[in-house]
């Protein structure tokens, strides 16, 4: 079995004392966070700020000790595994516009009408640890 492994950040800003939380519409048509494959010698930490700078050009102060991982098949023998920290940014993304076409900025609520299942189970899973 082949695993693949990503690393992104789960971007959050403060407004009027509340979260809200940047997700990214793919070229694809699907929405999600900004992540990415690890370049050799990279830390989970250091590939998850690098991907979240690519594709949005913020940078984060992650939560220190919150980092969770989910993993699922994306074919017949190849398992993908993600890790996900959470970070505060600030300022409005420039997109990648080769990989991304929109981002939009969610409360917690809202975030069950964008992402799968699999990735809003470990967005409930990080925030209930942060």
């Amino acid at each position: 079995c082949l695993v693949r492994k990503s690393c992104g950040v789960v971007p959050y800003r403060i407004v009027n004392g509340e979260r809200e939380y940047l997700i990214l519409l793919q070229s694809n048509g699907c929405w999600s966070l900004p992540k990415g494959h690890m370049d050799a010698g990279e830390t989970e930490r250091e590939t998850a700020l690098r991907e979240l700078r690519e594709e949005t050009g913020l940078t984060a102060a992650l939560v220190p000790d919150v980092r969770v991982e989910l993993s699922y098949d994306v074919r017949p023998l190849v398992r993908k595994e993600v890790v996900l920290f959470l970070g505060e940014v600030e300022g409005e993304p420039i997109l990648q516009e080769r990989e991304i076409r929109s981002h939009r900025w969610v409360k917690r609520e809202e975030l069950s009408d964008y992402l799968y299942p699999d990735s809003l189970a470990a967005f409930e899973q990080l925030l209930n640890m942060a």
